[in-house]
């Protein structure tokens, strides 16, 4: 398990240095199903399952939202779409700030953690980075690879606290 988190801390590192993102626009929404694509870096199209409209993640993503600079609670629901996900190994960054695996907590296919207020940068648009253990999908009837995937958000949400 460790080995794993290193190394998946080692790709979100390189990741980050190597495809910075810039963005110019205001990101105020954070509604999954109407968040805007330009918010989301490393998402597949959304998606729906018994009514529920959702986004698979790649194994490294990021949101980009712009909140006051205050302490912060981060919700995701995965709509258990993917399981308990609570033994999966799961790193959450904010702002390149790693979450302490303490501080998150999740519970039925909800994810919850928090960030400082120090974390969150006046007039900048706060990024919330996603690196989970892939899921491969199986290969395609027409042979083509299955997607690597992430997690499935339903919902997310960033709630002053």
């Amino acid at each position: 398990r460790m080995w794993q988190r290193i190394v998946a801390a080692a790709r979100l590192d390189y990741a980050m240095q190597a495809a910075p993102h810039s963005t110019t626009e205001g990101y105020e929404n954070t509604a999954m199903a109407t968040m805007h694509n330009t918010q989301m870096d490393g998402f597949h199209e959304r998606e729906s399952y018994d009514g529920q409209v959702f986004r698979w993640s790649h194994p490294l993503a990021e949101i980009v939202v712009d909140i006051p600079a205050a302490p912060h609670r981060f919700t995701i629901d995965t709509g258990r779409l993917r399981g308990d996900v609570a033994d999966l190994v799961c790193e959450l960054f904010v702002n390149g700030r790693k979450v302490p695996s303490d501080e998150v907590s999740i519970h039925q296919g909800v994810v919850t953690f928090k960030a400082p207020g120090a974390w969150i940068v006046p007039g900048h648009p706060t990024r919330i980075t996603v690196l989970t253990q892939p899921l491969q999908e199986p290969r395609r009837p027409d042979g083509q690879r299955g997607r690597r995937l992430g997690l499935p958000f339903v919902d997310f949400r960033a709630e002053a606290v």
